[in-house]
């Protein structure tokens, strides 16, 4: 239903959320980022291009100690 939800309506709140149900339920850390940057590209409020950035960064980092 979200992604229903942001193709109809894309904001950086539904792309976060999306970041966070990938990354921490089906554990697909690329498709994560992937939204993350999304929500970047949407002129997010300050707290959530905060949340992104954090959110991407560790998610990076996660899957830098996966490729060792």
């Amino acid at each position: 239903m979200v992604l229903k939800a942001i193709e109809l309506w894309p904001q950086a709140p539904g792309y976060l959320f999306l970041a966070g149900i990938y990354g921490n339920i089906y554990k697909d850390i690329p498709q994560a980022i992937d939204f993350a940057h999304q929500a970047l590209a949407l002129n997010p409020s300050p707290s959530e291009r905060e949340y992104a950035e954090d959110f991407i960064q560790k998610a990076q980092g996660l899957l830098a100690t996966q490729r060792r």
